[in-house]
């Protein structure tokens, strides 16, 4: 029975665009033309547009139409059946684009959009690369149709197929590509599609020698995962760094992090304190989604109230820290952001299962990408793998991933609070003089044993005995912390993965 509703899926994709009127690939610079009309004027002059729905929407969204009940499923197709009689005669733009750019990894994705917002194409178009000639690639089908009286979104992994009802954000519309892409890449292929920034450093380690160390950087979209792969991080001269990516990579066995996307698309609320965001946002190609513009046309980046989850298409050649490639040739190390109180400024896990137990546990706070209710955000929150995006079966990742560990034991895994140590701030400059630190080696870890992990013993330049947790909280109540948040976690991973029971002693 289930694939009844995939075939279905995939004929209502098909009738739809035999019904429509398409306009299909257009150029860059039509779907310019046409969105400049909704574009809100500013004096930096790009187009930069506000939207109905500003973030995304996991609780309209069905992750897998496949898994509902036989009912369910037929009211999907009910539903799907007034969508098609909406559409019929109606304008739809048609755009194909490739996400990732290597024969290792490349998929097609087309973009089906409603006509009357075509500057979700055009950013649609602007974020990936350029359609190659392959035809036997795998194709993944997202059909968007913004003016849709309700929100709602259907996904079916097994047809590679997305339906985005009543939602004009970008955002779901690009996490809706990569989310099976990711999917694809874990399923199909046997590699680890990653919500991370990748980031080569080449630097000089404790001897002076000059070392290339390939960074992953992981977090929920606000806890400063931008920030940190964006940084130059003070090095010294002749040492440089390379961005590669921003949000989504695809880890090989062999280890090679995959790019996935032509062009980034941070948040903006920082974009201030990031010299190479701010200096790149300025290109003539930047678009700008939901920030404040003020009465004389004024960019307010920092104006959260208006929208704290504020977007910009950037372009990566604009900024200064990038090059031609996108593909990061060898990971060695794994930098997970957290902001949960309780944990220390940087520790390193001491075994690949520790490891992967602090992955699938994702802990950090809700922040506004999740959602635009100021009541959630800040609160503690799980998200297996720092990645709203993961699809089931969840434990098949992180199996994946311990494996991949287990393998290449060269690779670092930390984590790093980016928020506050109890009620002491991280300034982001310690954040980056600790990155710093575990690239280049200079940290000195010791073993503490209420964490299990290591801690800095040495950071140079950062004062530690600021953020000391046991001084913050005082040394009794710390270790009493630490053992209900244990006993927390390893409830959480019996609760939500009971088969990876391996993984409980290393919590």
């Amino acid at each position: 029975m289930v694939h009844y509703i995939m075939r279905e899926m995939r004929d209502f994709i098909n009738e739809v665009l035999k019904e429509a009127t398409l306009i299909e690939n257009p150029k860059e610079t039509f779907l310019e033309n046409a969105s400049k009309g909704y574009a809100v004027p500013n004096k930096l002059g790009v187009l930069l547009f506000h939207t109905r729905v500003r973030a995304r929407s996991p609780q309209k969204t069905i992750e897998n139409v496949n898994l509902l009940p036989e009912e369910e499923k037929k009211k999907i197709i009910e539903e799907l059946e007034k969508v098609r009689e909406f559409l019929r005669g109606k304008k739809l733009i048609v755009v194909d684009r490739n996400i990732g750019n290597t024969d290792r990894f490349r998929m097609r994705a087309r973009a089906i959009i409603s006509a009357k917002y075509p500057h979700l194409a055009l950013m649609f178009a602007r974020n990936y690369f350029p359609p190659s000639g392959d035809t036997d690639i795998p194709e993944i089908v997202s059909l968007c149709i913004p003016e849709w009286p309700y929100v709602k979104v259907i996904v079916d992994p097994e047809e590679l197929i997305n339906i985005i009802l009543g939602v004009d954000y970008y955002g779901e519309l690009k996490m809706s590509f990569l989310r099976l892409a990711m999917n694809y890449a874990r399923d199909k292929m046997g590699m680890l599609g990653l919500h991370a920034g990748s980031k080569l450093y080449i630097v000089r380690n404790n001897n002076g020698e000059f070392v290339k160390r390939g960074v992953l950087i992981f977090g929920l979209s606000g806890t400063g995962k931008s920030t940190v792969t964006m940084a130059n991080n003070g090095l010294s001269p002749g040492e440089r760094v390379v961005v590669r990516q921003d949000d989504i990579v695809i880890l090989t066995p062999d280890g090679m992090a995959l790019g996935t996307e032509r062009n980034l698309y941070p948040k903006t609320d920082s974009i201030n304190s990031i010299p190479p965001l701010l200096q790149a946002v300025k290109h003539p190609l930047t678009i700008l989604e939901n920030v404040a513009v003020k009465d004389d046309g004024t960019v307010d980046f920092d104006d959260v109230d208006f929208c704290p989850n504020g977007r910009a298409i950037i372009i990566r050649r604009a900024i200064p820290l990038t090059d031609e490639r996108v593909d990061l040739e060898r990971v060695d190390i794994l930098l997970f952001l957290t902001r949960r109180k309780e944990m220390p400024i940087a520790a390193k896990t001491c075994s690949p299962g520790q490891a992967v137990a602090y992955f699938m546990l994702g802990e950090s706070i809700m922040t506004s990408a999740g959602t635009m209710k100021k009541e959630e955000m800040g609160r503690p929150i799980r998200v297996p793998g720092f990645d709203p995006f993961m699809l089931q079966p969840k434990s098949r990742t992180a199996n994946l991933l311990y494996k991949f560990l287990k393998r290449h034991t060269h690779v670092q895994t930390c984590i790093l609070n980016t928020g506050y140590v109890g009620d002491v701030k991280v300034t982001p400059e310690d954040t980056m003089k600790t990155v710093l630190s575990i690239v280049k080696g200079t940290i000195k870890w010791k073993y503490d044993p209420n964490l299990k992990m290591e801690v800095p013993a040495e950071i140079p330049g950062v004062d530690l005995e600021k953020y000391d947790p046991y001084r913050i909280f005082g040394e009794e109540k710390y270790k009493e912390i630490m053992e209900r948040l244990r006993e927390d976690r390893i409830r959480y991973l019996r609760e939500n993965f009971p088969d990876l029971e391996y993984l409980f002693d290393h919590v």
